[in-house]
């Protein structure tokens, strides 16, 4: 299945894509709903190649699965991130970060997520769009405080 979420950034596509390529920013947009252990040893930048294996924490406490996300690309020239994730009951979940230019003050963001859990495909992809457009709210949140 897949879930595509998208917002509008009050931000230069240029200065929203140096976020996105932050660790920091994952974990701030995140927070509160999703929690990474060891987050404070991820690269400060996403890099083609990276591998990350983490313990996912929901609400910042309640442990979950050993989670590896892939970077395959991380493309400065589309403004594109793309990830192949795993872990507990996902065999898949890959994640495309995608920025387009509006004009030169603002950009569109998108989160396009193909997932597979099995028979808990549905109770995920639900999951996945509820965590998407959470991420997207604090995205917001973090551009108006800048």
């Amino acid at each position: 299945m897949k879930a595509i979420i998208k917002t509008e950034l009050d931000l230069p596509t240029v200065e929203a894509w140096k976020l996105v390529k932050q660790s920091d920013t994952l974990v701030y947009v995140c927070k509160g709903l999703l929690s990474f252990q060891g987050s404070n040893g991820f690269p400060k930048q996403w890099k083609e190649g990276d591998i990350i294996t983490t313990r996912l924490k929901f609400f910042g406490f309640i442990p979950a699965w050993k989670h590896v996300l892939r970077f395959i690309s991380v493309s400065d020239e589309s403004y594109t991130i793309f990830t192949e994730e795993k872990g507990g009951l996902l065999s898949k979940w890959n994640h495309e970060i995608k920025l387009v230019n509006k004009n030169e003050f603002n950009c569109f963001y998108s989160d396009t997520v193909e997932i597979n859990a099995g028979i808990a495909t549905p109770i995920v992809w639900l999951f996945a769009k509820v965590l998407y457009q959470y991420r997207q709210k604090r995205w917001r949140g973090l551009i108006r405080q800048n």
